[in-house]
């Protein structure tokens, strides 16, 4: 029994030192983890233990890099976007004072006062042409500025624009209904700047004024100057180039107003749009438009760019200058950190499982080779030996496992020898009355020979009593051995009953997991058909697309039969193609996107189903375990039975031992009386007869039990 109990305090011991190394911070995780196998936990713990630090500090210095970037490019853009400002200051204002010349210098306002009081057709003419060779001489000698436009308030027929720009009477009527003219008009003599789109459909910045008489204050016309795509761009973007558009790799610069209207863009289609229209989250540039902060910095997606847009006021004018970077490549260094942290975990995640897995095993291993002997041993095959060769806590569980089937091998020896003794003294038993027969017989011939016969029958019921205590002795030693047998039998039943529940909790939680897994499927089978839906869906919006696309080529040809009446509507019939086309290619792209998923789909079902018929395998494999471990407290059962049995008949055995030294002790006394008076040697010769005859019967019961003893024993190969 100390036996046992010493591999129960070290099995005890083992699991207290997994579990320590194994402590977790929450009861709630314990709980988990405590559902998992040793090998498992271990494999767990080990990853997290080694990879956990490293991804750890990998996600701080990615976040602290990104934050560091941010940091940088706010504060030096906003001190270049002021430099900018004023640069774009001076540059404006030099435009508007071209204009004030205009008002200021009065020879030029009088050769425009001139022009528009005109009194017949040859006089517009020759003050027209003055004022011609006035504007062309100032937009010689400012010829980086752009073209400069001067037209008649009452009369719309006057005008006078530079040869650099060619202007239609359509165009020039448009412009006087514009809101960019009512605006000039009602500022009264104060600049106005709005993008313009002119005849050849390209989008200018256009300064407007008022010119009035300086002496009256009356109104002699209005001016214009088109500044040219270069004039911004070189004082805002001056690295682009002039294809500014194709050049655009890191970062630009755009100008909108309080609006959100886009007054300057390195894309000249993007001119005279909201900014709203472009981005992702237009209410993260409204605080900005609104005054409610001077500068601002935030994320956004542009077009189809993540950026980061770094915003600031210019001056008085409700403008606002935009610094547009793209994200790839500002967080270019910091994404490379990112991608070496998650190549260094993917590549020591690897060694930390197969290392792992090694140290599990060496576990899992030897605690395999002890429950194979113990199910030998509980067959009866105490010649069992685990022979685990290791100096850790399994090597020594292994020798003390061997030490236990040594000393349990040993009591049995000692056992069986004990029931050869008794066997044996039962034998001398019978034989002594038999003879004790024999003697009662010889008193009844010859009553001389009575002292004689009292004296053998004396003697011999001396070394009867003798050997009584010696089987006594055997007995008491048996019985002792058989009760440590029944405690140590009865420890080892336990221990199976707290494993078959242990693997029962096992097969409950495999079940679940397999109904898991099976959920999984059928959602990705389901995934699956919503896929083929979208993608027919789409085929049916792509043929829509090429029918879009060709009535809008048909539209375009018969826009082109009409001539200049068909203008408008050959233009309808562009956007037309550019949205079929657009249709089409979107259509395309969800296709692509589809067929991904599907694969991915597919890839992810036969996961699923490896996943499930592993699932199947373990569910097997703890069946079998349970399986073992009910054959393994059914044997410990019928040990303990026979463990039973035995000490059942042992004790009869002492009974049968108290009986024979009372008989013994009777037959001495009877000696003595037959010694003592012949009177009554008729009497005593009868008794001793019954006596000894109860004396071998009880000697024969003996020497049975003692058989049936040896028989249960010899069970145990040892």
């Amino acid at each position: 029994m100390k036996q046992f109990n010493f591999f129960k305090s070290r099995l005890m011991g083992m699991k207290r030192l997994i579990e320590t190394n194994l402590t977790d911070s929450s009861s709630k995780a314990m709980n988990l983890t405590n559902k998992l196998s040793i090998r498992n936990r271990l494999i767990f713990f080990f990853l997290l233990v080694s990879l956990g630090p490293m991804l750890i500090v990998g996600t701080i210095s990615y976040i602290s890099s990104r934050s560091a970037i941010n940091s940088k490019i706010a504060k030096y853009s906003q001190k270049g976007l002021s430099q900018t400002i004023q640069n774009l200051e001076i540059k404006l204002q030099g435009i508007e004072d071209i204009s004030t010349q205009f008002i200021a210098v009065p020879q030029y306002n009088t050769i425009l006062k001139e022009y528009v009081e005109a009194q017949d057709s040859f006089d517009m003419v020759t003050k027209g042409r003055a004022v011609d060779d006035l504007i062309q001489s100032i937009a010689f000698s400012h010829n980086e500025n752009g073209s400069i436009l001067f037209m008649s308030i009452h009369d719309p027929t006057q005008f006078v624009v530079s040869n650099s720009l060619d202007l239609s009477s359509d165009w020039l009527r448009a412009l006087r209904k514009s809101q960019f003219y009512k605006n000039i008009l009602n500022q009264h003599g104060r600049a106005v700047w709005s993008p313009v789109k002119l005849n050849h459909k390209d989008t200018q910045i256009a300064m407007g004024r008022v010119i009035n008489e300086p002496n009256v204050g009356q109104p002699l016309g209005v001016m214009i100057i088109f500044l040219q795509e270069n004039i911004l761009s070189n004082t805002i973007n001056a690295i682009m180039g002039s294809n500014i558009e194709s050049n655009i790799t890191n970062d630009f610069t755009m100008i909108v107003d309080n609006t959100g209207l886009i007054m300057f863009s390195p894309f000249p289609k993007d001119i005279d749009k909201n900014i709203s229209t472009l981005l992702s989250s237009p209410r993260k540039i409204r605080p900005l438009l609104t005054d409610e902060k001077d500068n601002d910095s935030f994320l956004v997606k542009l077009k189809n760019w993540q950026v980061r847009i770094i915003g600031q006021k210019i001056g008085d004018r409700n403008w606002y200058i935009l610094n547009v970077a793209k994200t790839s490549y500002l967080y270019s260094e910091s994404n490379l950190v990112g991608l070496l942290t998650l190549c260094l975990g993917v590549f020591f995640g690897i060694i930390a499982i197969v290392i792992s897995i090694a140290i599990a095993l060496s576990i899992s291993n030897p605690l395999n080779q002890v429950i194979d002997a113990m199910q030998r041993a509980e067959k009866g095959d105490l010649t069992v030996r685990a022979n685990i060769k290791r100096q850790d806590e399994l090597g020594f569980l292994g020798v003390t496992f061997d030490r236990m089937i040594d000393q349990i091998g040993a009591l049995l020896k000692e056992t069986q020898k004990a029931i050869e003794a008794v066997s044996e003294h039962s034998t001398v038993l019978d034989e002594s009355a038999d003879q004790s027969v024999k003697a009662a017989e010889s008193v009844a011939a010859a009553m001389e020979e009575i002292s004689k016969g009292t004296m053998e029958q004396t003697s011999e019921a001396e070394k009867s009593s003798t050997t009584m205590n010696d089987l006594a002795s055997q007995i008491e030693v048996v019985v002792s051995k058989a009760s440590e047998v029944e405690e140590i039998s009865g420890s080892t039943r336990d221990l199976s009953l707290k494993s078959k529940d242990a693997v029962d909790q096992l097969i409950q939680k495999t079940f679940e997991t397999d109904q898991i897994t099976e959920t999984i499927i059928k959602n990705i089978i389901d995934l699956h058909s919503s896929a083929d839906r979208i993608r027919q869906i789409t085929e049916v919006i792509t043929g829509i697309a090429e029918q879009t696309n060709l009535l809008g080529l048909n539209a375009s040809i018969e826009a082109a039969r009409a001539g200049e009446m068909g203008q408008g509507f050959a233009v309808v019939s562009e956007e037309i193609n550019k949205l079929a086309l657009q249709s089409r290619d979107a259509a395309k792209t969800i296709n692509n996107i589809l067929q991904e998923i599907q694969m991915k789909t597919e890839v992810s079902t036969k996961t699923a189903q490896e996943a499930h018929k592993i699932l199947e395998e373990q569910r097997t494999a703890v069946n079998s375990a349970q399986q073992a471990f009910t054959e393994i407290t059914t044997a410990t059962g019928n040990i303990i039975a026979r463990i039973i049995f035995m000490n059942h008949l042992i004790n009869n055995i002492n009974h049968s031992k108290e009986h024979t030294i009372q008989s013994i002790m009777s037959i001495s006394s009877i000696s003595e009386e037959t010694a003592a008076s012949a009177e009554e040697v008729s009497a005593s010769s009868e008794e001793q007869t019954a006596l000894a005859d109860q004396v071998r019967m009880l000697a024969q019961e003996l020497r049975n039990k003692a058989e049936e003893l040896a028989a249960v024993i010899r069970k145990f190969q040892v």
